[in-house]
């Protein structure tokens, strides 16, 4: 599925960068943009964000990450889904400084044979970031912001569940990123 989704996206930056081989952004009307975390894929981890403007100061952006490692009969494996909404402090959606309020649903489960060991957290934040198209519609994204968490641990043997172990990972922290990608 990884292998996939690289070649399209590669399939994508290829067709771009023929199809406008220049052009001037603030004549553009690229209402889309596909990025990917490139530091992710070290982590064996994909997190692929798909923006759409909706006016020219606001775009919603969906990311999608998904991670899976088989190492013997032990199986890690899990997804994140962030929706967010960004708002651009000038009039050009997809493009400059904005800020992004937005949610984040985690699911992760460690497994062996029949026995899992579940992680769901559901979350959110605010992104302040910059985002910049070239000429041949690559974007780069930075950002930075706070955000909140709130998951529980639950276990899994074999058809008994303990719903919550009494514990888990919830707080404050910094979520922080870099994406590349292509507009049009």
């Amino acid at each position: 599925m990884k292998k996939i989704v690289l070649v399209a996206i590669v399939l994508l930056m290829s067709f771009k960068m023929i199809a406008q081989p220049s052009r001037n952004y603030s004549d553009s009307d690229d209402k889309f943009a596909i990025k990917l975390n490139p530091l992710s894929l070290f982590l064996l981890t994909s997190n692929i964000s798909f923006e759409y403007k909706i006016k020219n100061n606001l775009s919603a952006q969906l990311g999608v990450g998904y991670t899976g490692i088989t190492v013997s009969s032990l199986k890690y494996e899990g997804i994140r889904l962030t929706p967010e909404v960004r708002f651009y402090t000038k009039q050009r959606a997809i493009s400059g400084f904005y800020i992004a309020p937005y949610l984040r649903y985690q699911h992760y489960e460690l497994s062996e044979n029949a026995n899992k060991l579940l992680y769901e957290s559901f979350g959110g934040g605010l992104s302040f970031g910059f985002q910049k198209i070239s000429p041949s519609g690559f974007i780069v994204d930075l950002f930075v912001g706070p955000s909140y968490n709130s998951g529980n641990f639950s276990v899994k043997e074999g058809t008994k569940t303990d719903e919550n172990l009494g514990f888990g990972m919830s707080g404050t922290g910094i979520r922080t990123g870099l994406t590349i990608g292509f507009a049009f």
